[in-house]
C-alpha cells in the first residue's frame, strides 16, 4: 500500500528525472545510473518505497536537486551558491548569495557546460545581442 509521502517522492523524483533529461529512460538504465535493481527504481516510481538514507543522498546529487527536496519537498529544489559583489555603506565585502534555477534554467545551464569553448563564446555574444536589442525596445 502506498503512503502520501511515498507517492509525493515518486511524484517529485518523476520530475527531477524529467528536468536532467531522464525522462525516456528505461528502468535498467536508471538502475545502473543509481547503481541500485531496475525492481528498486521500480518501487521508487511507483511510490511502493523510498531510497536508504545513504542512496537519496547520491539520487539527488546525480539528478542535480537538494536531497531535502527529493525526499520531503522542502524547496528550493536547487542550491546554487554564488558570489555576488555588493557596493555602497552596507555591503563592504562579497557575499554568498543562496537562489534556486528552474528545471529549464538548470537543463540548459548542463548543456551549455558540455559545449566547446568557441560554442560557449558565440552563445553568449548572441544572448548579449539579444538583450541589447530587447532593452533597446523597452519605452523609457
Amino acid at each position: 500500500m502506498n503512503s502520501p509521502a511515498r507517492d509525493a517522492f515518486a511524484a517529485r523524483l518523476r520530475q527531477a528525472l524529467d528536468e536532467a533529461g531522464y525522462s525516456g529512460a528505461q528502468l535498467k538504465e536508471l538502475a545502473q545510473i543509481f547503481e541500485v535493481t531496475p525492481q528498486a527504481v521500480r518501487k521508487w516510481l511507483g511510490g511502493e518505497s523510498l531510497p536508504s538514507s545513504t542512496r537519496i543522498a547520491e539520487v539527488a546529487s546525480i539528478l542535480g536537486v537538494r536531497r531535502s527536496w527529493l525526499l520531503d519537498g522542502e524547496l528550493p529544489a536547487r542550491r546554487t551558491t554564488t558570489a555576488v559583489e555588493e557596493t555602497g555603506k552596507v555591503y563592504s565585502k562579497q557575499e554568498e548569495s543562496i537562489f534556486s534555477i528552474s528545471g529549464t534554467e538548470y537543463r540548459l545551464l548542463q548543456n551549455y557546460r558540455e559545449l566547446p569553448r568557441h560554442l560557449k563564446d558565440a552563445i553568449e555574444t548572441i544572448i548579449n545581442e539579444v538583450t541589447e536589442s530587447v532593452k533597446s525596445q523597452k519605452p523609457s
